[in-house]
């Protein structure tokens, strides 16, 4: 009885969790108009169709269970745990986007757990938060996209392996290696930042052996860092007798090792991840607060931190600058920055804290930060799934659809782009509520053409050429904010 009431009482005296489960109660509800949204981009056709596909033919966790054109070779966990919570509440766009949802929310409060463990309720408090409210957290939070999960399983990750936990960690990252590949930079992450501390981190302690020889005798910290590596390479192994390769082909002839294409896709990754939507106060302001923290620390003879929260901190730098290298050597996207926004949050919120010695100044640079991000969130929405601009684009592209099937156009050979070809031709992407898919959608044009729908969201040559060239009659178009759509007609 008593133990039980330690706990409650641990419970309601953190007023920083309390005050974060305040927040994240505002955010569930914020989210909930979005969860009846049709799919949009990567979600219509990869992760969300695959995802309801799966929950319908049964859950599976190795190749094959699922269609490769639709897996694209990643690893399964993301379709087999979404597709698990389909088969229990039901395989709807609503239950999926749902499931989303509550990923999302373990991941910030696994980011406060961990600023928790490591550095103080109130760093805690201050790196939740500012997650909460980054357009791209905001409009992946329900998104059917795998890359909220990976952050989550990165973050229990580290946790894990810096808490001793080491069953926890070889579950979790397990866990990150089987739902993308990318969790592959956060172990080479660790394993580096590990290697770096013993080779040049000196403990004050008086060793018999030189330091250079550290990483031998910890042998067994590096072993169990690789051995989640060893657990999945198993899927790997299995698509190579399955289908002749490692890696989805189509994947592997993005990969460039070209200078300009390394600098342009780094650079891109930098200005996402670092500067845009109000992010460049966060980094300029965490690179300050990290110098005047030890200048402050220096001048007033504070205690340094501990090595243990050295090894957090510079575990996320460097994991930047490694998860960078590794996006602009293959195919990029802004959305798989997801990840890092997250590690840059952390080290910022922790050099904050320490770097401001009042707690006025403290509360009043989190108001200042939190702020900025609302005004970038309210004014910066692009037709990108990267900010909340998407909910608009989704909108006009769901009211296309509607209007083609008011307009009995079922049986129409139609020329459209990738996102309304499988906006009308996917019965599992949310835009047919039910109804049947049109079967003569496609993205080639010739005379037997009957209507065109063109979007400034998916240009292409082909339908740029058709557009300007071809004579149209306009039947209807669709625009909220910054889509706009129009069903035309060729004029014969």
């Amino acid at each position: 009885m008593k133990s039980r009431k330690s706990i409650f009482s641990r419970f309601f005296s953190d007023t920083y969790f309390l005050s974060l489960l305040f927040l994240i109660a505002g955010f569930i509800i914020f989210k909930i108009p979005d969860l009846h949204l049709p799919y949009y981009w990567d979600e219509s056709w990869v992760y969300g169709h695959g995802s309801r596909l799966m929950c319908a033919s049964g859950p599976g966790i190795l190749p094959g269970a699922l269609p490769v054109d639709v897996s694209r070779g990643h690893p399964l966990l993301f379709y087999f745990l979404t597709s698990v919570w389909l088969k229990i509440f039901g395989n709807t766009i609503f239950a999926s986007h749902l499931f989303s949802l509550f990923i999302s929310v373990l991941l910030v409060l696994a980011v406060y757990k961990l600023c928790r463990t490591f550095f103080s309720a109130r760093v805690a408090f201050f790196a939740s938060t500012i997650l909460l409210f980054q357009s791209i957290f905001l409009a992946q939070s329900c998104a059917v996209l795998p890359e909220v999960m990976l952050a989550l399983w990165i973050i229990l990750s580290i946790l894990a392996f810096y808490s001793e936990k080491k069953t926890g960690y070889v579950i979790f990252a397990t866990f990150m290696l089987f739902t993308k590949e990318t969790g592959l930079v956060a172990l080479l992450t660790l394993f580096l930042n590990e290697l770096l501390f013993d080779w040049f981190v000196n403990r004050g302690e008086v060793e018999k052996f030189p330091r250079w020889s550290k990483p031998f005798r910890n042998f067994r910290k590096y072993l169990l860092i690789i051995v989640p590596v060893f657990i999945a390479s198993v899927h790997f192994i299995i698509q190579k007798k399955m289908y002749g390769w490692f890696f989805f082909p189509e994947h592997m002839n993005y990969i460039s090792f070209k200078w300009a294409d390394f600098a342009r896709k780094f650079r891109g990754a930098f200005l996402f991840t670092c500067i845009y939507y109000g992010r460049n106060v966060l980094f300029f302001g965490g690179i300050a607060c990290s110098i005047f923290a030890v200048i402050r620390r220096m001048k007033n003879r504070i205690a340094v931190q501990s090595i243990l929260q050295n090894k957090i901190l510079s575990f996320f730098g460097l994991f930047l600058v490694i998860f960078f290298s590794f996006s602009s050597l293959n195919f990029y996207l802004d959305r798989y920055m997801m990840v890092g926004v997250v590690a840059l949050i952390i080290p910022c919120a922790y050099f904050m804290d320490a770097a401001l010695s009042k707690r006025i100044l403290k509360w009043t640079a989190v108001a200042g930060l939190v702020s900025t991000f609302i005004y970038y969130d309210a004014t910066e929405r692009t037709n990108s799934d990267v900010n909340l601009g998407y909910e608009n684009a989704v909108v006009a592209y769901k009211k296309c659809v509607d209007y083609c099937i008011d307009k009995k156009f079922r049986n129409k050979i139609i020329f459209t782009n990738y996102l309304m070809e499988y906006a009308l031709g996917d019965t599992l992407s949310g835009y047919l509520d039910g109804k049947e898919r049109f079967p003569n959608v496609t993205s080639h044009f010739d005379e037997t053409t009957e209507l065109c729908i063109f979007s400034n969201l998916e240009t292409t040559p082909l339908s740029d050429s058709v557009k300007k060239n071809v004579p149209m009659s306009e039947l209807e178009k669709f625009e909220t904010e910054k889509a706009k759509l129009s069903v035309c007609r060729p004029v014969k």
